[in-house]
Formats: structure tokens, sequence, C-alpha cells
């Protein structure tokens, strides 16, 4: 008698631990994930992939310089404006969400403080011929190199650190090259 309640609890305890465990939602191959991961690379093709860098003019250093710098405030924009819809969009729909969202969001601003910095910089710099752009360029080019970086992975990088994320950012069709 005592084996057969054995086996009965040993059965009964498998099919429990069986069940799912307490009811977690795999959101792996949730579709909310996969509508919010392609917002987040619509709005992210939208708002990164409008500032071109202009083309310098040694013989017009300064209209060189201020081509930059508009080139710059563009990029800036940008990055504000995907920032704005990264909020607005709230976190995703997986564990550990809003961590990841407050991370992409942290990434966001640091390139965008980044491109004003070296914006600013540039504008205030004196410019008269090409060696003074080219030390001015020089001396703000962190500002560009932050935001080619950040423009080319984009807050899916960051997101997709978030097991669930990278597989709704592989599924959603808007994230596809």
């Amino acid at each position: 008698m005592a084996r057969r309640l054995m086996i009965g609890l040993l059965l009964t305890a498998v099919t429990v631990t069986g069940c799912g465990g307490g009811g977690d939602k795999d959101t792996s191959s949730d579709g909310t994930a996969v509508a919010w991961a392609g917002k987040v690379c619509a709005s992210a093709k939208a708002n990164l992939a409008k500032a071109k860098m202009p083309q310098m003019d040694s013989k017009d250093p300064v209209t060189s310089r201020k081509n930059v710098v508009d080139y710059l405030g563009t990029a800036s924009t940008q990055l504000q404006t995907l920032e704005t819809s990264l909020k607005a969009q709230g976190a995703p729909p997986v564990a550990n969400g809003q961590a990841a969202l407050d991370s992409a969001l942290g990434k966001v601003t640091a390139a965008r403080d980044s491109v004003e910095a070296a914006k600013d910089k540039l504008s205030k710099a004196k410019v008269t011929d090409g060696k003074s752009l080219s030390m001015a360029l020089s001396a703000s080019s962190s500002g560009v190199t932050a935001y080619t970086a950040y423009a080319g992975a984009g807050p899916a990088a960051d997101l997709k650190a978030v097991p669930e994320l990278a597989d709704a950012f592989a599924k959603a069709p808007e994230c596809k090259a």
C-alpha cells in the first residue's frame, strides 16, 4: 500500500511540475512582444536614417563647418525623436522589460548628449581655413562617432539582451533588413 501511495505521489509531482510551474507566460513568440519590437524598429528606421554626413569643401571651410553643425543638429533631433518614441511605447511586454528599456534609453540619451556637445564645440570653433576646420572637426569627432555607432545598431541591439525580445525582434517584419 505504501509503495502504491509513493508511486501515486511521484506521478502527481511529475505531472504538476510539467504543467508550466506557476503560470509564467512564454513571451518569446507572443504577438504583443513582436508588435512592440516592430514599432521600435520602425521608429529607429524612420529616425536614424535621415542624417547624412555632408561633403567637405576645403575651399570653403566656414560653410563646411556650418554643414557639419547642421548635420549634428539633425542627428540630435533624430535621437531626441527616437527617445520620445521609445518612451511613448512604454516597457516591452516581457520580464525585465522596463530595465531593458531604461538601458536602451540611457544609451540613446548618451549618444544625443555626445552629439550635442560636439555640435556646441564645433559651432564655437574658429574656422578660417582648411587646417582650422580639420582641427575643429577632430575636436568634435566624438559626437559624429557616437551618432554613427548608435545609428548603426539602434536601440534593438540593447533590447535584444533580453532573450524574449531577441526572439521578438527576429520575428518582427519591420526589423528585417
